[in-house]
C-alpha cells in the first residue's frame, strides 16, 4: 500500500508468474481509494471515520496486455488507467468559488490568507468577497462583446489578489492575473488578446502599467462601499446559513466544472505568446493531486512569492490552499529573501513554494531559524542543480523537492516525494536529477519523434502528458493546441527518460517554458 499517496514502482514479480502461462494480463486501477479507512492518508489506515459515507471508488479494467508485457508497460497501462479515471471524479459542484463556500464554512475561524500587512480568517474572506462582488456588478459598466467578461487583476500575490479572484468569481465574470513586469507594449497586447477593458488594483500596490484601461477599480474603494449595519448582516447571514444553500444561491446558470475559470499567460511549448483557457475542473483536478500527495491539515501554511498569472503560484499558492483549507502567507516582493523568511518565521509556514533562483536567495539571505517550520520545499519554473540542494538540505534540514509542469497542462504534471522509510519497508518517493513521478491523475509517456511509438524504458525520446488538467485550449485558437493531439495526449516540446520505477528525467527542454 501507498504511503506517499503517488502509484508506486511495480516488482517484476508478475513476470516470474507469468512464465510458461499463455494468459493475459489485466491492467486494473482504482481511483478515490485514497483517503478511505483502507489508505495511510494522515499515516492512519482503518483508526479513522471515512470522509463520507458511502465512500465512492472508481475501479477501472484495461485492454488486455500480453503474458509476455514487462513491468515498465503493465505500470504504464495502469497509470493511463488513472488518468481516465480521474475525469470520471468532476461533479457539478467542482467550481471553485463554490468549493470555496464548502472550505469557508468548514474552516470559518481559521486563517485563511495573510501578508506582510494583514491577516483574514476564512469566514472574513468569504463574506468580503461576496459582499465586494456585489459592488463590483453594480459599478463595472454593463454590456459588451462576451456574456461572461473578463476583468484583469495587475496584483502581486497579496490578500487583495485572493480577495480580487474570489470577487470576479462571485460577480460571474473570469479573473485573469495579468503580469505585473511587462513592458507597457506587451501588458497592452496581453490585454487586447484576452479582451480586457476593466482591470482591478490596489492603492497600497498601485502598479506602473503605463497604459490605461477602460475601467480602472483599486480594491479598497470597492471594500470602503456599504454601511457597516449591512456588513454585519451579510456576516450572520453566511455564518447561519448552510453551505448548500449558499452554493444554491450563488450559482449561476453558466457556472460548470467545464466553465472558463481563468487565463494564463504562457510561451509554453509553441514558442510564442498565447493565453492558456483553463476550466474550473483543470484546476481542481491539480488541486486534488496536491492534496493527495502532500498531506495538509488546517494547522498547515503554504508561503510563496510567485505571481498568480504563473501557473504554479496560481494553483499551488492561490487555489490549493484555499480549497484545502490550510492557510496561505505572501510576500508581495519576490526579490526580498529576508522579508520572505520573517513572515514564514511569525507565522510558521510549512509548505513553501519557489523558483530556484529564489531558494538561491534564501541561502545567503534567511537564517536557519526562519525556516524552522517548514517541512516541504517545492521548486519549479526551472532547471535545479544539485548542489542547491545539498546547500539548502545542509543549512535548513529540508529536501528541495523538484517538480516539472506546463501551463497547459493548468501547473504540475510530475513532482518528487518524501519517501517513506520504517524498518525493511521502504517506498521511494525521490530519485535526484529527476522531477519525480507524474502527480495523481496525470499520465505521462516517452515516444519516438518519428514513429510514435512508446518507448522502453530508459530511452530518450518526446514527452506526451494527459490528464484532466489539460487545458481548453488557446485562446482564439479554438480546438488548437501545441501541436495536433495523439489520442488526447499533449507533446510537451520537452524531450525526456521515463526509468523503470515511472521516475522521469527532463534531459533537453523546450527553451520557450
Amino acid at each position: 500500500m501507498s504511503r506517499t499517496g503517488g502509484m508506486l514502482p511495480f516488482k517484476p514479480g508478475f513476470e516470474r508468474i507469468m512464465v510458461g502461462l499463455d494468459v493475459p494480463i489485466i491492467p486494473v486501477n482504482l481511483d478515490r481509494v485514497w483517503g478511505s479507512i483502507f489508505s495511510f492518508k494522515d499515516g492512519r489506515p482503518f483508526f479513522r471515520w471515512p470522509e463520507r459515507f458511502p465512500y465512492p471508488v472508481t475501479v477501472s479494467f484495461g485492454v488486455p496486455l500480453l503474458s509476455s508485457a514487462k513491468v515498465p508497460e503493465v505500470r504504464q497501462a495502469v497509470l493511463e488507467l488513472g488518468s481516465e479515471a480521474a475525469a470520471l471524479r468532476r461533479s457539478r459542484r467542482d467550481v471553485l468559488h463554490l468549493r470555496f463556500i464548502r472550505t469557508a464554512k468548514r474552516n470559518w475561524f481559521s486563517l485563511a490568507v495573510a501578508d506582510g500587512r494583514r491577516r483574514l480568517k476564512y469566514g472574513s474572506v468569504l463574506v468580503e468577497s461576496l459582499l465586494l462582488a456585489r459592488q463590483l456588478r453594480k459599478s463595472v459598466g454593463q454590456g459588451g462583446p462576451t456574456l461572461r467578461r473578463r476583468i484583469g487583476l495587475l496584483l502581486p500575490p497579496s490578500t487583495e489578489a485572493v480577495m480580487a479572484n474570489l470577487v470576479v468569481l462571485f460577480a460571474g465574470w473570469t479573473p485573469v492575473n495579468l503580469p505585473r513586469g511587462e513592458s507597457p507594449d506587451q501588458l497592452l497586447r496581453t490585454a487586447e488578446r484576452c479582451s480586457i477593458r476593466t482591470v482591478i488594483c490596489s492603492r497600497r500596490l498601485e502598479p506602473d502599467s503605463g497604459i490605461e484601461f477602460e475601467e480602472a477599480f483599486f480594491i479598497e474603494d470597492l471594500s470602503r462601499q456599504g454601511s457597516g449595519f449591512r456588513r454585519a448582516l451579510a456576516a450572520a447571514t453566511v455564518f447561519l446559513l448552510p453551505a448548500w444553500l449558499l452554493e444554491a444561491i450563488y450559482r449561476r446558470k453558466e457556472d460548470t466544472p467545464d466553465s472558463l475559470a481563468t487565463v494564463i499567460q504562457t510561451a509554453g511549448v509553441s514558442g510564442t505568446a498565447k493565453s492558456v483557457m483553463l476550466s474550473h475542473y483543470n484546476i481542481v483536478s491539480n488541486v486534488e493531486a496536491f492534496e493527495q500527495v502532500f498531506w495538509v491539515n488546517r494547522e498547515d501554511r503554504v508561503a510563496g512569492s510567485l505571481p498568480f498569472h504563473h501557473a504554479m503560484g496560481l494553483t499551488a499558492t492561490l487555489w490549493f490552499p484555499l480549497l484545502a483549507g490550510s492557510g496561505v502567507v505572501y510576500h508581495d516582493d519576490p526579490a526580498d529573501a529576508a522579508g520572505m523568511g520573517q513572515l514564514i518565521s511569525r507565522y510558521d509556514g510549512t509548505i513553501l513554494v519557489a523558483t530556484p533562483a529564489q531558494y538561491l536567495a534564501y541561502l545567503s539571505d534567511v537564517p536557519p531559524e526562519d525556516f524552522g517550520t517548514v517541512r516541504f520545499a517545492l521548486v519549479g519554473g526551472a532547471g535545479m542543480n544539485t548542489d542547491l540542494v545539498r546547500r539548502f538540505q545542509e543549512k535548513f534540514g529540508v529536501e528541495l523537492m523538484e517538480g516539472y509542469g506546463l501551463a497547459e497542462m493548468t501547473a504540475v504534471v510530475a513532482v518528487n516525494l518524501p519517501g517513506y522509510e520504517q524498518g525493511h519497508k521502504k517506498q521511494v518517493g525521490r530519485k535526484p536529477g529527476t522531477v519525480g513521478h507524474p502527480v495523481p491523475g496525470v499520465s505521462a509517456k516517452v515516444v519516438d519523434d518519428s514513429t510514435g511509438e512508446t518507448l522502453p524504458a530508459d530511452q530518450e525520446g518526446l514527452l506526451l502528458v494527459k490528464g484532466p488538467g489539460r487545458m481548453l485550449g488557446y485562446l482564439g485558437e479554438q480546438q488548437q493546441d501545441a501541436a495536433p493531439p495523439r489520442d488526447g495526449w499533449l507533446e510537451t516540446g520537452d524531450r525526456a527518460v521515463m526509468d523503470g520505477d515511472g521516475f522521469i528525467r527532463i534531459m533537453v527542454s523546450c527553451p520557450n517554458q
